[in-house]
């Protein structure tokens, strides 16, 4: 078992250019599950790849149970990978391909055939060691790859998107085998996924990146319930949270439209959010799906709305709803570090704007599309972000 440090860890690919992975700062303790999670082109991937030594790492250090492991050649980290690709040898057997590294690296036979049949065991494979990889499932597949990287009995596992070739059933079933494996062995694992559901369900914690740079680092419910900016606000939850530009003023978000969001005590007197240096300030409110609710017209902080559509989702509905004169952020990309060109800029709403929010509800609930409707949230459930630099404002 390992514990890991990234210690100001970059990546350049080319020079003068933005870093793939821009000094990223990250402790992953000895036997965690830590899950990387951001959209294509974060950084995660190459993150893993340094991690692994497959990528060289350009400025900073990694230590590998506080020892500087930067330079070592991959072979001798003790790491073991298992990719999105299976990367198997289709002529093959499951059981050689289980125990090819074994035997590359001059493994006694006796101890080779222990190790596979083991790690089968484990993974519920015995029945299919002697067939080859073309004669299997996806799912089976997966879990050779696995076996493959298990037999090695490293110190530190790396998964990149294992899961993404299977379909959805096989990833729910096949993400709980994972998770369940992890924690019978005990093996630091660093696993990437840009499926936030994913990474909510299997993480003991989990670290959100975007163009390169560190998000958040926290645990699942952590994340989801104070995200520390509007970038981790929308892309945890599914649904993702609803957002709305405002303008801040004595303890009271204005939308633009004659509606005031009034917020709860605790944020009135936080110093972010108080005193006349925060008047007019622009910001963004959110709220859960699950924390907004229908109501009645003329109540305080109801925002009238048209439903545009409606998804019955079995146990509860979530309805979509147009609110004119309200506005969304403009780009979901609003998050620490991220450079001045890719930031979102703060406009008001104008007349014509609608913003799109999502409510959830009980599924006998009698609406329809077109119907008219009153939105609003409970002040002690609203997040409040900085508009210009997206940063999480209220305690």
């Amino acid at each position: 078992m390992a514990s890991i440090t990234f210690d100001s860890v970059s990546r350049i690919y080319t020079p003068g250019a933005r870093p793939a992975v821009n000094k990223i700062d990250l402790d992953v303790a000895d036997g965690e599950f830590l899950v990387l999670v951001g959209p294509s082109g974060c950084g995660k991937s190459t993150t893993l790849r340094m991690l692994a030594g497959l990528e060289p790492i350009d400025e900073g250090r990694l230590l590998l149970d506080g020892q500087d492991a930067t330079a070592l050649r991959p072979q001798d980290r003790d790491i073991a990978m298992v990719f999105q690709s299976y990367a198997l040898y289709p002529n093959m057997t499951v059981r050689d391909n289980m125990g090819f590294a074994l035997k590359n690296q001059k493994y006694p036979k006796a101890e080779i055939a222990a190790r596979v049949q083991e790690a089968s065991r484990i993974l519920q494979l015995d029945e299919y060691l002697d067939r080859k990889p073309g004669a299997l499932s996806g799912g089976q597949r997966q879990r050779v790859a696995m076996g493959r990287a298990i037999v090695r009995e490293p110190s530190v596992f790396c998964m990149d998107e294992p899961l993404s070739n299977l379909d959805a059933k096989l990833r729910v079933s096949t993400r709980a085998e994972i998770s369940a494996l992890q924690r019978r062995m005990g093996v630091t694992t660093v696993y990437v996924t840009h499926d936030q559901v994913e990474a909510m369900t299997m993480g003991d914690r989990v670290a959100v990146l975007l163009a390169g740079v560190l998000q958040q680092v926290d645990t699942p419910q952590n994340l989801y319930d104070r995200p520390t900016n509007v970038f981790v606000a929308s892309f945890i939850g599914s649904p993702s949270m609803n957002l709305i530009k405002g303008r801040l003023g004595d303890g009271v978000v204005s939308l633009g439209t004659g509606v005031d969001i009034h917020l709860d005590e605790v944020a009135r007197r936080a110093p972010e959010l108080s005193g006349h240096a925060n008047a007019n300030r622009a910001v963004v409110v959110g709220a859960r799906p699950e924390h907004m609710y229908l109501t009645a017209e003329g109540d305080r902080g109801a925002i009238r709305a048209v439903i545009s559509h409606i998804d019955e989702l079995g146990a509860d509905s979530m309805v979509y709803v147009k609110a004119a004169g309200v506005k969304n952020p403009d780009s979901d990309i609003l998050g620490s570090g991220v450079p001045a060109d890719m930031r979102i800029q703060v406009t008001d709403a104008g007349e014509h704007d609608q913003a799109e929010l999502g409510v959830r509800v009980e599924r006998h609930h009698g609406l329809s599309i077109g119907d008219v409707v009153h939105v609003a949230a409970a002040p002690e459930n609203l997040h409040v972000f900085d508009g210009r630099e997206g940063q999480r404002l209220n305690p």
